[in-house]
């Protein structure tokens, strides 16, 4: 046991090797910041493993309670181990910097920040930090912060003030099979990551919020939020797909400002569930060009099955299952205009022969930039409206067969 010391109750440095720090419980008591450790514990040791330890401050919230690595980069630890802790009444429940390293079964409660990790050593193909199962709640700002190539999974995470889980600034950070509630916002991305297969419900502001870069949404169960799915990626254009999207109070899923800077692919909202009883089920509103609403299934009680406010270039709505629930509900309104039935709504749209010129262009760019899987949606819809096209139908087998998708030849147009 170490309490009320000035600076740290247990630390190691960054010279020690295969380091066990289990089973200790650091505190501070006396309410005096010059005297209750700033840091409960703190580890510098790569390989180390942390577990069974407690750490907590008495009184005024301050300091960190474990700390594993540090910020300057002779200070972040790898293949280490966080487990089985508990940190609460800290401004910092639990921090880590560094590379491969694993967090689970911690517990972060009352605390400003329940649990940070950033990975410091990322890039296309590393092993990704593992931050899993761990019970982060009622902590005052944010529940977990993860920062770069981190994999945040199996976490439950709930009652946090502001957000539950943060997630940025990455290659290839994953947000997958989290349940998140009650907090003001469920789930923020930002550019990198992806967000997939989490249950995300009961925040009084939006379940999932996707900003910056593209961000990949995919399978998430998203229910009884002020806002379901919000996309404000202003850069590029994010791909929203798969979704269970239902009882949210105002809006199903909320696209605004999203892909302005998107040069070629914008915003794509694909093959997502919608059910919503009052409101808008999909609201788009002063987005970029090019949007896609593809393949969804929406019913709507009373309000808006889609509203679309705005910039209209390039936007294109196809093989959409539009369900009114009751006399009351609509279709939608396209520009301000209510467009009670499909027909009206198929009215408001480009027409087809101007959809499918769209869809080729698209493609091609879309193909010559790499973005594969893009151009075989773009190509495909082409060909959805006009089947007899052997020049698109060639494109699109090549670019299967650049994904290795297969049977190339299996268009399903």
């Amino acid at each position: 046991t170490a309490y009320n010391n000035a600076n740290v109750g247990f630390y190691l440095d960054r010279f020690s090797t295969q380091a066990v720090v289990t089973g200790n419980r650091a505190y501070g008591s006396t309410g005096n910041q010059t005297t209750d450790q700033d840091t409960g514990i703190e580890v510098r040791a790569s390989g180390a493993r942390v577990e069974g330890n407690t750490a907590f401050k008495i009184g005024s919230q301050f300091g960190s309670g474990i700390v594993l690595g540090g910020a300057s980069t002779e200070s972040h630890v790898f293949d280490a181990v966080l487990r089985g802790n508990l940190s609460h009444n800290n401004v910092n429940g639990l921090l880590v910097y560094g590379g491969q390293v694993e967090v689970s079964g911690n517990e972060a409660r009352d605390n400003d920040l329940g649990l940070y990790v950033v990975d410091n050593d990322s890039g296309p193909g590393d092993v990704r930090s593992q931050v899993h199962d761990n019970l982060v709640h009622d902590n005052d700002v944010q529940g977990i912060l993860a920062e770069r190539s981190v994999e945040v999974y199996g976490n439950t995470v709930r009652a946090n003030d502001s957000v539950g889980i943060q997630a940025g600034g990455g290659v290839d950070t994953l947000v997958r099979d989290n349940e998140v509630s009650q907090s003001v916002t469920g789930i923020v991305a930002n550019g990198g990551v992806s967000v997939r297969g989490n249950r995300v419900f009961g925040n009084s502001g939006s379940g999932i919020v996707t900003s910056n870069g593209a961000v990949d949404t995919d399978g998430n169960t998203v229910f009884g939020n002020s806002v379901g799915i919000e996309v404000i990626n202003f850069q590029t254009g994010p791909t929203v797909q798969n979704n269970l999207v239902y009882d949210n109070a105002n809006q199903g899923i909320f696209v605004h400002d999203a892909g302005l800077n998107a040069s070629s692919a914008g915003v794509r909202l694909l093959n997502n569930t919608v059910v919503q009883d009052v409101g808008t089920a999909i609201k788009l509103q002063n987005n970029g060009p090019n949007l896609r609403l593809f393949n969804n299934l929406v019913w709507v009680n009373a309000g808006s099955a889609i509203d679309v406010i705005g910039a209209v270039v390039g936007f294109d709505s196809d093989f959409n299952d539009l369900v009114m629930g009751t006399a009351g509900a609509s279709v939608g309104r396209w520009l301000g205009i209510v467009t009670p039935d499909l027909a009206a709504w198929r009215a408001a749209l480009p027409a087809p022969n101007l959809r499918q010129i769209l869809h080729n262009q698209l493609g091609r760019v879309l193909e010559s930039q790499g973005n594969l899987g893009p151009a075989a949606a773009e190509l495909r819809a082409s060909l959805l409206i006009t089947p007899d096209q052997p020049d698109v139908q060639q494109h699109l087998i090549h670019a299967r067969q650049r994904m290795t998708a297969w049977p190339a030849e299996a268009l399903d147009v």
